[in-house]
């Protein structure tokens, strides 16, 4: 038997009440991901191995950047560079004894602009969602003023 995943995808537009809320975390998100990217991107240069998930977590957790965001949300982002990081030095390492399995050169992570955009903000396993309002039918996320009606009882993440 097949799971079936029903996705519930609500568009928020720049005129909406929670743009500039969402936004706003993106862009701290984005600030985050730079800094966890640096870490890693420097680990590389120096050839040592990828960090670990909770040593990067660590190190990273004083920072302006880190404290901006709910921890579970932080938690699972790091998890998520780290992921990231962990594929791109295998990818690194394979294209260097195969070059003919690539169309073309493997590349380390780079960063997002210091200024502009922002970057997508995982939440795997709805950790930082308030189950009470989940229940009566609304998605309400930690630290944040921004509540989306759902007709879900559960979900399994949210970005």
């Amino acid at each position: 038997m097949q799971n079936i995943r029903l996705v519930e995808r609500p568009v928020i537009e720049k005129n909406h009440q929670y743009w500039a809320e969402i936004d706003h975390l993106s862009f701290k998100a984005k600030n985050l991901y730079n800094l966890v990217n640096y870490y890693c991107r420097q680990r590389f240069f120096v050839g040592a191995k990828a960090w670990r998930l909770n040593d990067l977590y660590h190190k990273s957790k004083e920072s302006k950047a880190d404290k901006a965001l709910p921890t579970k949300v932080r938690k699972q982002f790091v998890k998520r560079v780290v992921k990231c990081w962990t594929s791109s030095f295998a990818a690194i390492t394979e294209d260097r004894k195969s070059p003919e399995k690539f169309l073309c050169e493997s590349k380390t992570l780079g960063c997002k602009d210091k200024t502009d955009g922002g970057y997508l903000l995982p939440d795997p396993g709805t950790e930082s969602v308030y189950k009470t309002e989940l229940v009566s039918g609304t998605v309400h996320q930690s630290m944040s003023k921004i509540r989306i009606a759902t007709g879900r009882r559960s979900i399994e993440q949210l970005r």
